[in-house]
């Protein structure tokens, strides 16, 4: 019982912090002001070029990939709680 209350603080720890706040600070928030000095890359092409990818597009596919991205630190972290 206690293994199952640490990989789900795993879990939620993955999907706020590695995913959800990271997503945040690094595409939306650019995203959605435009503009300003960003490095340009797969997750800010929208600013750069919007004939390519619109930015709701590119809102939605950069939300996916920290999703997946969150995911697989899950399968890690969940994988070194299992050698432990």
């Amino acid at each position: 019982d206690a293994s199952s209350y640490t990989y789900w603080s795993v879990f939620l720890i993955c999907l706020l912090f590695a995913g959800l706040f990271q997503w945040i600070g690094v595409s939306l928030i650019p995203l959605m002001k435009g503009g300003g000095n960003y490095a340009v890359d797969w997750g800010k092409i929208a600013l750069v070029r919007p004939e390519v990818i619109s930015v709701p597009e590119t809102v939605v596919f950069t939300g996916l990939a920290y999703l997946y991205m969150c995911l697989v630190f899950y399968l890690f972290f969940a994988g070194l709680i299992l050698l432990y």
